[in-house]
């Protein structure tokens, strides 16, 4: 209410009327009625029956917090027509209601914080961002920047470099890494390498995670005919080793990044399957799931909004640690020669390339292979960080 009567008491409004059509930004009363604007449809949309999306973050009361934090935030970040900002600490004492503005608001996001839970939730994030370990943080810097960090283009050759023993003295030897049997840098090919194995991880992960999530909620929640018949296929995927049917699969649809995702996916689904199965089967029979019954809401609406939101913990630790393994299995596969085109760099084909090399260039396969090595333990760190933070009686027992 503070701040309503402070934007209509200092709105210029024949000012604003009179605005040229093709600046709507000229004046700051606009801008800070777009913010308070912003800020009232989150309040009013933070609960039922206008959206409810402040239980998405966990805990009673967030959606206030956030609200009154956005708010705030955006004051002091959102410039100003003169290129400043709209709010700050020096000028909010010139302006009518400023320092209250900034008391309520103050009081507000602490109330907010205090009375949400949100204070526990931080320091868990923050636990978790502790835990998060280096490599994989690299992993993604890596990912990302991939272009601004490589020193040379990964498929540039230069037979004149070729078999370049890595060094630190750039001024004679540039390529810290060493060469391989083109000339092509070794370090721009691994950082590029990053990229393959990032991108086919978390495609896997996710598309088998939907794949198995749905299958598994319905074959638990349905029973009868449809979960046996599910069973029966997890069972016939179980039958065959992972690897045997990732390559089988491959071999049948050939080289290229989209079908190695394929492979990767019909092959991996069934762990996420069996599990979200197992859990769907115990939550269907819990009170808030028969109440929802009684109440007429349909089979879809339950399974999308009480069973399936009660699993992702499990299958997020599940999906940190199948990533892993994914990694592994696409580097296994571009080894045999079955993942991506050679012409695109990965780790498993550059361990390819140099077996030939072993004695007489063992850089062409430890790098690659140090990176693989690294990336799966940060990975499997983080999921057992992961694990810590989901399960409450497994970080009382440390």
């Amino acid at each position: 209410p503070l701040m309503a009567l402070w934007l209509t008491r200092n709105v210029k409004w024949k000012e604003t009327l009179d605005l040229p059509a093709a600046d709507p930004w000229q004046t700051n009363e606009i801008r800070v009625l777009i913010v308070f604007g912003i800020t009232v449809v989150l309040w009013i949309t933070r609960s039922e029956p206008f959206g409810g999306w402040s239980g998405l973050l966990g805990t009673p009361g967030a959606g206030d917090a956030t609200v009154a934090l956005a708010a705030v935030v955006a004051m002091f970040l959102l410039p100003s027509g003169k290129g400043d900002r709209l709010l700050d600490w020096k000028t909010a004492s010139d302006i009518p209601w400023g320092m209250l503005i900034l008391f309520a608001s103050g009081i507000t996001v602490a109330k907010a914080f205090s009375s949400s839970g949100l204070a526990e939730l931080i320091a868990q994030q923050l636990a978790v961002l502790a835990k998060f370990p280096v490599p994989v943080l690299l992993l993604c810097i890596c990912w990302l920047g991939a272009p601004l960090l490589a020193p040379y283009d990964p498929q540039e050759q230069s037979l004149e470099q070729r078999l370049r023993p890595p060094s630190l003295d750039l001024a004679t030897n540039p390529h810290i890494m060493g060469t391989d049997n083109l000339g092509r840098d070794l370090l721009s090919r691994v950082i590029y390498g990053s990229r393959i194995s990032l991108m086919v991880g978390a495609a896997t992960v996710f598309l088998a995670g939907i794949l198995g999530c749905f299958l598994g909620a319905v074959a638990g929640y349905f029973g009868e005919l449809i979960d046996e018949t599910i069973n029966k296929t997890t069972e016939i995927f179980l039958a065959f080793p992972f690897l045997l049917l990732a390559i089988a699969i491959m071999a049948f649809l050939g080289q290229g990044l989209v079908n190695l995702i394929i492979a990767l996916v019909l092959s991996r689904w069934v762990q996420y399957c069996r599990v979200v199965r197992g859990e769907v089967l115990s939550l269907k029979e819990r009170e808030f799931v028969q109440a929802a019954r009684a109440l007429g809401a349909s089979n879809r609406y339950i399974i999308l909004r009480h069973v399936i939101p009660n699993t992702l913990p499990s299958v997020m630790v599940i999906a940190t640690f199948a990533m892993a393994v994914v990694i592994i299995t696409e580097a296994s596969l571009s080894f045999l020669g079955l993942g991506v085109p050679p012409s695109i760099p990965t780790w498993g084909s550059m361990l390819s390339e140099g077996r030939s090399y072993m004695y007489r260039a063992p850089w062409l396969t430890i790098f690659p292979g140090i990176a693989i090595f690294v990336t799966v333990l940060g990975i499997n760190l983080l999921g057992d960080g992961l694990r810590d933070i989901i399960d409450p009686k497994l970080m009382r027992t440390r």
